[in-house]
């Protein structure tokens, strides 16, 4: 039987839930591109192009997800000159 990689308690969250479905996408590939300390890259264009570099979707479309999420507190998007999630 293969190993389980993440929690399935993901399916209830709330939060998540009450967000557009493809910020819900970004969120679950967020959870694997993420470094050792929980961090990745927050940059709109580079968020696309980890994550899912062959969308027709525009970065802005990628940012007003993230945007989302943030709102939501499901994650922090900080920095200044770099953005990072």
């Amino acid at each position: 039987m293969a190993k389980r990689m993440g929690s399935t308690d993901i399916s209830l969250c709330e939060k998540l839930e009450a967000c557009s479905e493809w910020a819900q996408l970004l969120f679950d590939r967020m959870i694997f591109h993420q470094d050792e300390w929980g961090r990745m890259v927050g940059n709109p264009a580079k968020v696309k192009a980890k994550l899912k570099p062959l969308s027709k979707r525009s970065p802005a479309q990628f940012g007003k997800a993230i945007i989302e999420l943030n709102d939501a507190g499901l994650i922090l998007w900080y920095g200044d000159n770099e953005k990072y999630i």
